[in-house]
């Protein structure tokens, strides 16, 4: 029985001596000797300095290719400055590099596929990342807290954006989310207040995850530019605490309106389409200081929007543009009223209609991004 045992042990040591890590040239190993593979793991006394990982690697006469960064392989090491990665790795794994916070420049070859959750979390040292055209989905929480980070590339195979991804990168100015991605979970960019600029593909179809915070708290933004001709699935705050009232919503032409008449985008301050920011105004419908309906529309184009909501017994009727002088443009719009008409407002914001006095005077602002606004008054008869 005896003898047994012991040569169930001897059969059982280099099995059991491979399931620990080991020590190559400075790097520690995972090494799975069926299929001749390495996996890149912890460091006992955590990595320092430059760290270049091998295409392979020898071990007791044996070669492995190394394919893998495992979880949490780099975590911690606030001492690392530099990561190479060969095309022979296929996968970041979770935490990989989490709170690596001397980490500056890190190299992610065209051989990766997907990039784990929380793989550079808290890389405060990073200032750009180029996401290269193999990663199909970039992990939750991957990029969250690298607030040095300044650009980064995503490239067009990417089709899922994790929840978090780029939270907190706040010295970001500027984004652009690809054709190929069709979601942006929850607070993906929440809390860049840096960002001024985002530009999202026409593939798009959902924007926000279990509470949809994608863009929040980026009070410096001025400018979305979204291709989608169909207005995404947005929660209502995906851009909450972002000031969308003082900034500008660029849109395909044909589905201005549609933007226009949804929330969350109807509360951006000017819908234009996109290409076309010099030739697009905004008509707007104010019930009570609140606004009601919005409309886009192009310069010298009619437009005649639905009537607005009675109120005490005043109904307003309709518009329509006519041809009248006016200092840089040649569009005016007027309205047509039936008795006793009312239509309440704020003359004071570009945009907005409001009526001085009841069926006599109508006073227009029509707002223009690149030439501010423009006021006129356009007497009009009782029918």
């Amino acid at each position: 029985m005896k003898q047994t045992l012991l040569s169930l042990l001897m059969m059982l040591l280099p099995l059991m001596a491979h399931a620990e890590a080991v020590e190559i040239d400075g790097i520690y190993y995972n090494l799975i000797t069926k299929v001749k593979t390495a996996e890149v793991t912890k460091n006992p006394s955590y990595y320092r300095d430059n760290v270049v990982i091998p295409s392979n690697v020898v071990y007791n006469d044996v070669i492995y290719s190394v394919t893998s960064i495992g979880q949490g392989a780099f975590a911690w090491c606030s001492i690392l400055t530099s990561v190479t990665i060969p095309n022979s790795i296929t996968a970041i794994g979770g935490c990989a590099f989490q709170y690596c916070s001397g980490l500056t420049s890190v190299t992610i070859p065209n051989s990766i596929t997907s990039i784990g959750g929380s793989a550079f979390q808290g890389c405060s040292g990073l200032t750009s990342v180029t996401i290269p055209n193999s990663v199909t989905a970039i992990g939750v929480n991957a990029f969250q807290g690298c607030s040095g980070l300044t650009s980064v590339n995503i490239s067009n195979s990417v089709t899922t954006i994790g929840y978090n991804a780029f939270q907190g990168c706040s010295s970001l100015t500027s984004v652009n989310i690809p054709n190929s991605v069709t979601a942006i979970e929850g607070y993906t960019f929440d809390g860049c207040n840096g960002l001024t600029s985002i530009t999202i593909g026409n593939g798009i179809i959902k924007i926000g995850g279990y509470n949809g915070n994608s863009f929040a708290n980026c009070p410096e933004l001025t400018d979305v530019y979204c291709y989608a001709e169909n207005v995404p699935n947005t929660y209502s705050n995906a851009f909450e605490g972002s000031y969308i009232e003082f900034a500008t919503l660029h849109v395909p032409a044909s589905a201005l309106n549609a933007y226009s008449n949804t929330e969350p985008w109807s509360k951006f301050k000017y819908k234009i389409a996109i290409g076309e920011q010099e030739q697009y105004y905004t008509l707007t419908y104010m019930l009570d200081g609140t606004k009601y309906r919005e409309y886009s529309f192009r310069e010298g184009e009619a437009v005649t929007p639905e009537a607005a909501p009675s109120k005490g017994g005043y109904t307003f009727s309709g518009w329509s543009e006519i041809p009248e002088s006016m200092p840089d443009h040649d569009v005016t719009v007027t309205g047509t009223f039936i008795e006793n008409t009312y239509l309440p407002g704020d003359a004071n914001g570009d945009g907005k209609i409001t009526v001085t006095d009841i069926g006599v005077i109508v006073d227009i602002i029509l707002g223009k991004t690149s030439a501010g606004s423009r006021k006129m008054q356009q007497e009009v008869e009782p029918q």
